[in-house]
């Protein structure tokens, strides 16, 4: 029998893509799953969509106070009932096969803890910019140090794993990162090399990335003195700041999505027409 799995998205306001999200969430193959749809004090019209979808896999929490991501990250454990969680972003969408591939591969390999999966990143409208994570993870923690490793909402990881280890306020905006430097020692990583989620990427909120870039100074300062040296440690420092006033810059002519395209790499002619007929599948399920 086929494994409960727990998928959780948090939402705030996020009214143009949360059906999107949903169905792609109600056209898995994978079908033995319950789905928490946290509303995190929306303003919007979030929770009228939401309660749109009559399904009784969905469970939802209507919060009117707006407590935060990391709030109701850390809430997500004691609510669910499957052996594994499943992350997901109100703006991304699924593709069809994503937990039933991550399951699969959890199974096989029981002594992995979390596993993400390569994605694809969408713009605004659902067109398909490129792919990332198809390389291998970082080897070392140190090399986790300079590389965030997961993209957050792709993961899917043990209920008892988030329940040991859970999301630290202090790090607000790279809350994530932290987490997976902090329980390195004591887990394994894994990664599906398929694209199995597509990721909702426009410019960056130059507000949010400053406050990222303040986060991720004090991820190095407080790990990188066990694991570099004092001088590397302080490279990378600068290296925050450099990157902090370069979207600075970008973001001064709304161009900030520049920088984030270069993270992608290129899809051939047929790669970027099985993605978007994915995408209409999704945007056409009733």
């Amino acid at each position: 029998m086929e494994q409960l799995v727990t998928i959780a998205i948090p939402v705030f306001n996020a009214e143009k893509t949360i059906a999107l999200a949903i169905k792609s969430v109600l056209k898995q193959s994978y079908k033995n799953w319950e789905l928490i749809i946290i509303n995190d004090g929306s303003k919007d019209r979030s929770i009228k969509i939401i309660h749109e979808f009559l399904d009784h896999r969905i469970r939802i929490v209507d919060d009117n106070i707006n407590r935060g991501l990391i709030n109701r990250l850390n809430s997500i454990p004691t609510m669910a009932n499957g052996k594994y969680i499943a992350r997901m972003d109100a703006d991304d969408i699924m593709h069809p096969e994503r937990i039933a591939k991550q399951v699969y591969y959890m199974e096989s390999n029981p002594d992995i803890d979390v596993v993400d999966c390569a994605i694809y990143t969408i713009d605004d409208v659902n067109q398909v910019k490129g792919i990332r994570n198809m390389e291998d993870l970082p080897k070392t923690k140190d090399a986790l140090l300079f590389h965030c490793m997961f993209t957050h909402p792709a993961i899917l990881g043990k209920k008892e794993w988030f329940i040991k280890y859970p999301y630290d306020y202090n790090y607000y905006r790279a809350e994530d990162y932290e987490l997976w430097l902090r329980a390195y020692d004591d887990s394994k990583y894994g990664r599906v090399k398929l694209p199995l989620l597509f990721y909702r990427e426009g410019n960056v909120n130059i507000s949010n990335y400053i406050n990222s870039m303040k986060s991720v100074r004090k991820i190095i300062r407080c790990y990188g003195p066990a694991l570099v040296s004092p001088f590397d440690n302080k490279v990378a420092i600068f290296k925050s700041y450099i990157k902090q006033l370069t979207y600075l810059i970008f973001g001064l002519f709304k161009a900030q999505g520049l920088l984030v395209s270069r993270r992608n790499s290129k899809l051939s002619l047929d790669e970027q027409k099985r993605s978007a007929i994915i995408i209409v599948g999704v945007i056409n399920y009733k």
